[in-house]
């Protein structure tokens, strides 16, 4: 057969040399490889990400500040030598703050991949890190849907997910680096499940928990969004293999446990690799003033949406208030929606055919598998809607959610899916052409190309250092971060006229007379001095106290301690003489052991990674 193909290859009918079937063959082997549908969805998604290209950037956007500032004291604590950094010394006007304790770092990660190039600078790596975002959640969606209902489908869907109007908020209004890579993960996670559901192997197992796992290192709050539809759809996925297997009665015993261990598995292993990250964002809350962030203008019950925000297509660049008066989108997108009525009506149609046995080709897992994707959109939008809020109040961590509204990003998997099933009527798998599908890939690019626009603003130096942090909290000083021991939110500090000036600050003092302190250096998470003392020194390190600090005398342990001031910074007693008092950000007992599970996960997974194994059973 190859040699044949290969021969119609040849120019006028001549019989091809040696060379020419190679060329072919090397040309077949790569159209069996690359897939035209695939290919076309993630060209499409260019019109998403263009306005990345441009040398500006959106600096009005929520957390503009946030995507740069994040990075910049991530890349400072990784320069530092720690391989997770968790503070940030420049937050909180110079004093300091545990920030990568409670906010997942995979995004930056990502981002440090790009500026450690030294090809990008700040700007341009998180403006590279939105586009794999978008990359990512193109891809994903497609090789989901493409395993449930085919190409056609899938590039449907991929363009429905790409160009969702939240999708694109998450970017261009909000600029939430991290929540916008998250979305990114959601298709992968479920196609790794059912996967693994489908067929079970050490490869398999890898993979499910390795999504999970990246999900929980990516954004906390999404993670805990997204779990309830995850146990869904392996629900789902496993009803759906006792089906295959003749009945519930059949599949109880050794086949239930036969594919619900591994599954169990790669629950386990996901979550154990992301210890290093949510147990002690969970843990150390008490360590740090969390009702700033929990409460005040963030509380869950001000910020639900209504039926007419949903379908709303009104746009714009401000803020989720209380009340009905929110200056942003909450829209699921009418192109998506009109779409995925299509589609669900595809589904009604095809199984009507099948049963006057008029489409033979018409799988019957379709319509329980769409049915499944609508229920879940239609509970995702009810927990939005303000008469959820006696079920938020039953949810712990509710208060950590801050808005119901978003739950925007897990409703987008099911729209998404349902929209797809849309490209049957559109592109009949007999029709080699598929005009309509072109069609509606035009109309939902063109659909939300106005929503792909920011509100740009011009370059400037400060956003390329610390500065853009002190512009922030000048702005905004109500977010200046605190922790347990601060009794006053600070409004000032000695430290920021050298911030402020992207010149590095003076983080000692000597509180008492007789002696001399030189700054030797300061790191992402440590700092050095040398002092000269006549007689015995008190030393305040202007940073808060927070549990992990600790300090050393001339390489010796050295007790330190919050200095009882409104601010709960740290002081250490020094003798007479000369010394080098250092102070280094460590992980106490708990952090160590979270650091020690999720990397004897990572172990494991890329042991199964390298084992592979074929599938111990394969269902279709």
């Amino acid at each position: 057969m190859k040699l044949k193909l290969a021969t119609s290859l040849a120019p006028d009918g001549m019989s091809p040399g040696p060379n020419s079937t190679r060329i072919a063959g090397v040309r077949l082997a790569l159209r069996g490889r690359l897939d035209p549908y695939a290919l076309l969805a993630l060209a499409l998604t260019l019109f998403a990400w263009a306005p990345l290209l441009s040398p500006t950037y959106f600096m009005g956007a929520h957390d503009a500040h946030h995507s740069l500032f994040f990075p910049i004291e991530f890349d400072a604590g990784i320069r530092d030598g720690f391989w997770l950094p968790r503070w940030g010394p420049d937050f909180a006007h110079g004093y300091g703050y545990p920030i990568m304790v409670f906010y997942a770092p995979l995004s930056f990660y990502v981002w440090e991949s790009f500026h450690l190039s030294g090809l990008f600078g700040v700007v341009a790596s998180t403006k590279a890190t939105f586009i794999v975002g978008f990359l990512l959640a193109a891809a994903g969606m497609y090789a989901y849907a493409r395993e449930l209902w085919g190409r056609r489908a899938a590039l449907l869907a991929s363009l429905i997910y790409t160009y969702l109007p939240y999708h694109l908020l998450n970017i261009y209004v909000r600029a939430a680096l991290a929540e916008f890579v998250a979305m990114g993960l959601l298709p992968w996670i479920l196609l790794a499940f059912r996967r693994l559901i489908r067929r079970p192997s050490a490869a398999t197992v890898a993979g499910a928990a390795g999504s999970y796992g990246a999900l929980l290192v990516t954004h906390n709050i999404t993670a805990v969004l997204f779990t309830p539809l995850l146990g869904a759809a392996i629900l789902f996925e496993l009803a759906q293999v006792a089906r295959a297997r003749g009945g519930l009665s059949r599949f109880l015993g050794h086949p239930l446990v036969h594919h619900a261990l591994p599954v169990a598995a790669g629950i386990v292993l996901g979550v154990a690799l992301g210890t290093a990250v949510w147990l002690p964002g969970l843990t150390e809350q008490g360590a740090i003033k969390i009702e700033q962030w929990a409460l005040q203008t963030y509380h869950y019950a001000d910020h639900f949406v209504t039926p007419s925000q949903l379908l709303s297509p009104a746009w714009g660049f401000g803020y989720s208030v209380p009340g009905p008066g929110d200056e942003m989108s909450f829209q699921l997108g009418l192109a998506a929606l009109g779409l995925a009525v299509v589609g669900l009506w595809s589904v009604e149609r095809g199984a009507w055919r099948s049963r006057k046995r008029e489409d033979p080709t018409y799988s019957p897992l379709v319509r329980p598998q769409s049915l499944f994707f609508a229920a879940s959109l239609v509970v995702l939008v009810v927990l939005m809607l303000s008469p959820a809020v006696h079920l938020w109040d039953l949810v712990p961590v509710a208060t950590l959610i801050q808005f119901p509204w978003r739950l925007l990003a897990v409703a987008a998997v099911p729209l998404a899916l349902l929209a797809g099933r849309a490209a049957p009527l559109l592109a009949p798998k007999q029709t080699r052409n598929a005009p309509g599908l072109l069609l509606a890939a035009i109309m939902v690019v063109a659909a939300s190309s106005g929503y792909a626009q920011p509100q740009a603003t011009p370059p400037d130096p400060r956003d390329e250092t610390q500065q853009t942090w002190r512009d922030y909290e000048a702005e905004h000083p109500d977010m200046v971060g605190m922790v347990a021991q601060t009794q006053v939110q600070p409004k000032d500090s000695p430290m920021l006229p050298a911030l402020d000036a992207n010149e590095m600050p003076q983080r000692f003092e000597a509180l008492t007379s007789g002696a001399t302190v030189r700054q030797l250096r300061v790191g992402g998470g440590s700092a050095s001095a040398g002092v000269i003392a006549s007689q015995p020194v008190t030393i305040r390190f202007r940073t808060y106290w927070y549990p992990g600090w600790y300090a050393t005398l001339d390489g010796r342990p050295l007790a330190v301690r919050p200095d009882g001031g409104p601010l709960g910074l740290m002081e250490v007693d020094v003798p007479a003489g000369e010394h080098v008092v250092a102070f280094r950000f460590g992980d106490p007992p708990l952090r160590r052991a979270a650091n020690l599970v999720s990397l004897a996960s990572l172990v494991i997974l890329a042991g199964l990674a390298v084992v592979g194994g074929r599938p111990s059973e394969v269902i279709a």
